[in-house]
């Protein structure tokens, strides 16, 4: 949810750095260790924008997860530097550091595109509960153009099946290569809970035959190729609203390795 009550120091402190957006905690449960990525010397300030962020308390973690949308003529690698906020809309220092860099999914972002990202904290190590999470600012490094794959969520998700790493359910749909040229294909598989919110992202390669994901094919797409694929989530990394397989909606997101 759109939190929109930021005192005014706060709000003249991040409008400086290109945007902001936050949402509010919505859930309980458990989760793994959090990731760290650096921040390349070589990127630039971004115009971007944010939706569909949310976040939510899994025991020891605080997750976010959310869409970026690029305002970039230009294609991109992004990444995000994101602040939390206590209740009381105060800073929470992370590591020594007010903000965490995260990086987004697809390694070459068209102008204008969208890419979905995630992270989360370990709320032990923080020295506060957080209660939201800022947009501090957006960056990106310039790659050169490629292919543009589309993706199409055809059916799945339904049931659970059980395997050697436990339950799990399957997401079935089909990339698109329209352009004439060659693509490594991967995916985000999104998936939205009982509230309508989006509630987690997965990033998964199409270069090998895995548990994990299949296709009919694998390696570079060809131009006007199209390949089907399944994938497999497995229900124990999933937030607690998700671990029935009561989802609301599937989207998936296509893009070019890099």
């Amino acid at each position: 949810m759109k939190k929109f009550s930021f005192i005014f120091a706060l709000f003249c402190l991040f409008a400086l750095f290109g945007g902001w957006s936050a949402c509010q905690r919505s859930a309980k449960g458990t989760a793994a260790a959090p990731p760290t990525v650096p921040l390349p010397d070589s990127a630039l300030a971004a115009r971007v924008h944010l939706s569909e962020v949310n976040c939510w308390t899994e025991g020891d973690t605080f997750y976010t997860v959310g869409l970026l949308h690029s305002h970039e003529p230009l294609w991109g690698t992004f990444w995000l530097k994101l602040a939390l906020l206590d209740g009381k809309n105060r800073l929470i220092e992370t590591g020594g550091d007010s903000c965490i860099v995260v990086k987004t999914h697809a390694g070459a972002l068209p102008p204008h595109g969208q890419t979905a990202f995630m992270t989360w904290w370990k709320i032990s190590e923080l020295g506060a509960a957080p209660d939201s999470v800022l947009l501090h600012s957006a960056h990106c490094v310039e790659v050169a153009p490629g292919a543009i794959l589309m993706s199409h969520y055809t059916h799945g998700g339904d049931s659970l099946h059980t395997g050697d790493s436990g339950p799990y359910t399957s997401v079935y749909g089909t990339i698109v290569n329209p352009l004439p040229l060659p693509a490594l294909p991967e995916l985000s598989i999104l998936l939205y809970g009982p509230d309508q919110r989006l509630r987690w992202v997965q990033a998964m390669s199409l270069q090998t035959d895995t548990n994990t994901v299949r296709a009919n094919a694998y390696g570079p797409m060809k131009p006007n190729e199209k390949r089907q694929f399944g994938a497999n989530i497995y229900v124990k990394n999933l937030p607690s609203s998700l671990r029935t397989a009561r989802w609301s909606k599937i989207d998936v997101l296509a893009y070019e390795k890099r």
